[in-house]
């Protein structure tokens, strides 16, 4: 059977290596600076060993990162549903606070799934 190359993890802007929700806090005028920490920093690791214990299944690291993950962007989208309770809308932007709150209860799911999976 022929060996398949082992995947490589996406380029670090593909996959918005600083969470968007932490570069919004910031002024437009800094990101790019930012950017270029964050640039800097993963190719820093990806030039050296990356920390892979042993002792536990590197398949569950990697699960559990995703999760931590998916646990801030499903309260980012509940952080913008609520903001419905207290803030008058535009027709389209309640269209699409409504839609984080359904987009929050998938995520959800997919954690929930998740912490299943990893029991």
């Amino acid at each position: 059977m022929a060996r398949r190359k082992m995947p490589i993890l996406p380029n670090f802007e593909d996959t918005a290596g600083f969470r968007s929700t932490l570069l919004l806090l910031l002024p437009p005028e800094s990101m790019p600076i930012v950017r270029d920490f964050g640039r800097l920093l993963f190719f820093t690791i990806l030039a050296g060993e990356p920390y892979y214990s042993e002792k536990k299944s590197q398949t569950r690291r990697e699960l559990v990162a995703a999760m931590e993950d998916l646990q801030h962007v499903h309260a980012f989208l509940q952080y913008v549903a609520r903001k419905m309770e207290y803030v008058e809308f535009s027709p389209p932007d309640l269209s699409m606070t409504k839609l984080a709150g359904t987009l929050a209860d998938q995520v959800g799911s997919v954690i929930e799934n998740l912490k299943k999976g990893l029991r």
